[in-house]
C-alpha cells in the first residue's frame, strides 16, 4: 500500500514533505496534480487562491487534460467508462461526447479550442467551438450558442478540475478492494518518477540507490 500511497499522494503535501515521507522521486500523478493547482493560482496546501490576478488558466486547462489522460491511462480503462465509474457528478451522453471532442481538439489540433468531425473516421456532428470559464456558478459544460453548422460550448475549469480530482480519490479508495488493478497501476507507473534536483544530487542519489541494491 505504501507504493500506492506514494503514487496517489495528495498534492497538499509540499515537495519537501513528500521526499521526507517517501525518500524517492515524485510520482508523476502527484507532480501533475500539484502543478495544476499552482497554474490555477491556488496554493495546493491551503486550497486558497493566492490573489485575484494569480494563475494561468489556459496552461491549467492543458495540464488538467494531461492529468485526466494520465489517470485514465493508469486505470487501464477507456475514457467513457472511467467517467461512468469514478466521476462523482452525473454527466449525460451528450456532455461526455462534448468533453471527448474537447480532449481530441487539445490532443490532435495543436491545442486549438475547436473540434471538427473527421470524415475519414466517419465522425459526425457540428463543428464545436469551446470557451472557458472559472465562474463557480456555471455548470461543468453548457451550450451557449448554436448555428446551422456549428455550436459553442463553455467549459468550467474549476468544475472539471474538481471532477478529475474527485475521480482520482474515488479510484484510490476503490483500489483497496482490487488487488489486480492495484498491481497493474503500480507496474504502469513504475518508471514515471520526476526528479527535480541538482545534477550532482541526482548522481549521488543514483549511486546510493545502486549500492543498496547490491547489498
Amino acid at each position: 500500500m505504501n507504493e500506492l500511497e506514494k503514487i496517489f499522494c495528495n498534492p497538499r503535501l509540499t515537495k519537501n514533505e513528500y521526499t521526507k515521507k517517501y525518500n524517492d522521486g515524485y510520482s508523476n500523478l502527484y507532480i501533475i496534480r500539484k502543478d495544476v493547482f499552482w497554474c490555477r493560482g491556488i496554493n495546493p496546501k491551503t486550497k486558497q487562491k493566492i490573489n485575484s490576478e494569480a494563475g494561468a488558466p489556459f496552461a491549467a486547462f492543458i495540464l488538467i487534460n494531461i492529468l485526466f489522460n494520465y489517470i485514465v491511462y493508469l486505470s487501464n480503462m477507456d475514457y467513457q467508462n472511467y467517467i461512468k465509474e469514478y466521476f462523482s457528478i452525473v454527466i449525460n451522453m451528450k456532455e461526455t461526447e462534448i468533453l471527448n471532442r474537447l480532449r481530441n481538439a487539445l490532443v490532435h489540433k495543436s491545442y486549438q479550442l475547436v473540434w471538427e468531425p473527421d470524415i475519414e473516421r466517419k465522425e459526425t456532428g457540428k463543428i464545436t467551438y469551446f470557451a472557458m470559464t472559472e465562474d463557480l456558478g456555471s455548470p461543468l459544460v453548457e451550450k451557449i450558442d448554436e448555428k446551422k453548422n456549428d455550436e459553442t460550448w463553455i467549459v468550467n475549469i474549476d468544475k472539471i478540475h474538481q471532477a478529475v480530482e474527485n475521480s482520482i480519490t474515488n479510484l484510490f479508495v476503490d483500489l483497496k478492494n482490487k488487488k489486480t488493478l492495484t498491481k497493474a497501476i503500480i507496474e504502469r507507473s513504475e518508471n514515471h518518477r520526476m526528479y527535480v534536483i541538482s545534477k550532482n544530487d541526482f548522481i549521488n542519489y543514483s549511486r546510493s540507490k545502486k549500492e543498496k541494491l547490491r547489498k
